[in-house]
């Protein structure tokens, strides 16, 4: 569902968003792009659950420069030493906060570390979320580990052109609540990797396929060809996204709240990528 709002007020305009009919999205707003990531830091292969194919073999390890393999002199062959672009090895579980690379490594971001250009050549996503609470229904146990692209649309692009201007899709409507005690419910649709194909489902006449009429979340899709993404040629040029009302919503509060566990757009910009803006971010 379309939602928006200033960044640093989008919690106040999530949590009263219930709107439960989708309207043509006429204004131009700017827009983010999200990834999931698994364990071995495959991209999303398409799956509703963002889970990828399960590789085979473990990666291997990084070792420091220098080190050797332990084992004992007399010949025999070595396994050379494996490195990588961040200082956690691509089948290492990746926590909020970690800045990804396009060789599946990552690093835990700190405002003390410096990156070196080819690492910021090299970054293309920050995680804002590890866990379960924003799986759709019926999912308890997938754990989701979602990725923040470096770059936004800061030019905008509609929501949609098409001239339908009522259509009820049930499927990804959804409502962010809070109580007296500030604790937060989202219900409806929380995961935003297959909206768009959830909108065709629901026209009379799929028309989804055409990039002109959903600009948003053809930004997302065909993020590999955004400069500075640092994806396109890797195995993460697929799999972008536009975030749901849940998941901007989560962007925020891991990034921007007063309880943010990290500052995002220190993180966002230490990597060349965009700040968010004080103006209307848009949800799929």
């Amino acid at each position: 569902m379309r939602g928006g709002g200033n960044i640093e007020d989008i919690f106040k305009i999530l949590r009263r968003n219930n709107v439960k009919k989708i309207k043509v999205i006429l204004s131009v707003l700017l827009m983010a792009a999200a990834i999931s990531f698994t364990a071995c830091s495959n991209a999303s292969s398409g799956s509703d659950s963002g889970k990828t194919e399960k590789e085979d073999k473990k990666t291997p390890e990084p070792k420091k420069p220098g080190s050797g393999n332990g084992g004992s002199s007399g010949g025999g062959n070595q396994t050379p030493a494996v490195t990588y672009i961040g200082s956690k090895a691509p089948s290492q579980a990746k926590a909020v906060g970690d800045v990804v690379f396009n060789d599946g490594s990552a690093t835990p971001y700190n405002n003390r570390i410096r990156f070196t250009d080819a690492q910021k050549n090299a970054a293309i996503a920050i995680i804002f979320y590890v866990g379960t609470d924003l799986n759709n229904e019926g999912d308890t146990t997938t754990v989701r580990t979602l990725g923040l692209g470096l770059k936004q649309n800061m030019n905008g692009r509609k929501w949609s052109t098409t001239t339908d201007t009522d259509i009820y899709i049930s499927a990804i409507t959804s409502e962010i609540q809070t109580d007296s005690e500030g604790n937060v419910t989202i219900t409806g649709d929380k995961n935003g990797f297959d909206n768009l194909a959830q909108i065709g489902a629901n026209l009379s006449t799929d028309d989804t396929a055409t990039p002109e009429n959903y600009p948003a979340f053809y930004f997302a899709k065909d993020y590999k060809n955004v400069t500075g993404s640092h994806v396109s040629g890797t195995v993460y040029e697929n799999g972008w996204y536009l975030p749901s009302l849940g998941e901007l919503y989560y962007i925020y509060l891991k990034g921007k709240s007063a309880t943010k566990d990290f500052d995002i757009d220190a993180a966002l910009q230490a990597r060349g990528g965009d700040k968010f803006e004080s103006r209307t971010y848009m949800s799929s």
